[in-house]
């Protein structure tokens, strides 16, 4: 790829304007590693299968209103504008939470933009952390198989061969990031749930009142104090195995302060 035209696309990652779209759609580029380009919208599977292959190869994004003939790219701009909302339900269900992107949209309305004027373009920003990698599908769609790691292959989004996986895992190593915090955790949480499925969110208190208590009274007086039974009750044990528990899933997350 040429420098400049490199440039222009870092310029516009780490900020993407409406003028450093501009600049990066006039410059007349063909599709690359890092960058996919739709003319309109594909459907959300076909979508993710993108998205997950740039996040796994380190970032990128996908332009929607652009065309690419013979090598060359159309800037026609879109029929149809999503709203951000609709798009995170459509995409939401195929990747896992730590993939973040943001969905940005552009629209062009002064003649000094050019062939851009009148247009509006769409744009999914794809972040990419070595700590989180491989970033897997989550579930079927049509073109995305749940469990299946993708890469950019090219400009092609394809699934990992061996050796491609093998080139993820090392470099999620080398990022120096381990996954026993995050299974950690997961077992925390699990943990906290049984913890709170022991406990009733409510107290109850009986409708006879103190009358009742004096009419069972003598019936429970054949009874006798088991000095084996722990003063504490097992209601408050567990709601204090519950603050120990928060306390440590607190300090799990460097919450603590």
């Amino acid at each position: 790829m040429k420098k400049d035209v490199h440039e222009l696309f870092t310029r516009f990652f780490e900020e993407p304007t409406r003028e450093s779209l501009a600049k990066l759609l006039t410059s007349h580029f063909g599709e690359m590693d890092y960058l996919d380009f739709k003319e309109q919208w594909p459907a959300y599977p076909d979508v993710a299968r993108h998205m997950l292959a740039l996040a796994n190869s380190g970032g990128g994004a996908i332009l929607l209103g652009v065309r690419e003939d013979d090598g060359v790219l159309l800037s026609v701009g879109l029929d149809e504008i999503r709203d951000k909302s609709d798009v995170d339900k459509g995409l939401r269900g195929f990747f896992p939470p730590s993939l973040e992107y943001l969905p940005l949209d552009f629209q062009y309305r002064a003649p000094e933009y050019g062939e851009l004027n009148g247009k509006t373009f769409q744009v999914i920003i794809i972040e990419s952390d070595d700590r989180k990698i491989p970033y897997q599908a989550t579930r079927d769609g049509d073109g995305v198989k749940a469990n299946a790691i993708y890469v950019r292959r090219g400009t092609q989004s394809c699934e990992a061969d061996h050796g491609e996986l093998e080139r993820l895992l090392n470099r999620r190593i080398e990022s120096g990031y381990s996954s026993s915090n995050v299974l950690e955790l997961e077992e925390h949480l699990e943990q906290l749930k049984v913890l709170y499925g022991e406990l009733s969110q409510y107290s109850y208190t009986s409708l006879f009142g103190a009358a009742f208590e004096e009419i069972r009274r003598p019936i429970m007086a054949i009874s006798q104090p088991n000095p084996h039974y722990p003063k504490q009750s097992y209601e408050e044990y567990i709601a204090n195995l519950i603050k120990n528990k928060k306390r440590r899933i607190e300090h799990l997350l460097e919450l603590e302060g």
